[in-house]
């Protein structure tokens, strides 16, 4: 069943965000980017603008992703460029 990291942020450092997205992409990966861009909002409030969604073929592939040492060397530097979250969540079968 493919899982997706899911990322909401509101970016407040450019040039530090583009340092982690550098860094970000030397992690090994089976996922895809599917979603990278600004958000408008339809219904609710939205709490950040940014979206970003990686495909994984499954959730072990999503958190062999977010926990390797080449992400997680990336991690602060996205904390410290932005305001939001993230969370993991299974898709549907294919």
């Amino acid at each position: 069943m493919p899982a997706f990291i899911l990322f909401m942020n509101d970016i407040t450092d450019a040039d530090g965000y583009g340092a982690y997205l550098q860094v970000a992409r030397t992690a090994p990966t089976t996922g895809k980017v599917r979603i990278f861009g600004d958000s408008t909002p339809l219904e609710g409030t939205v709490p950040h603008v940014r979206v970003i969604a990686v495909e994984f073929p499954d959730r072990a592939g999503a958190e062999a992703w977010y926990n390797s040492p080449e992400y997680q060397a990336a991690i602060p530097m996205r904390q410290a460029s932005t305001n939001g979250f993230g969370v993991i969540v299974e898709g549907l079968p294919l």
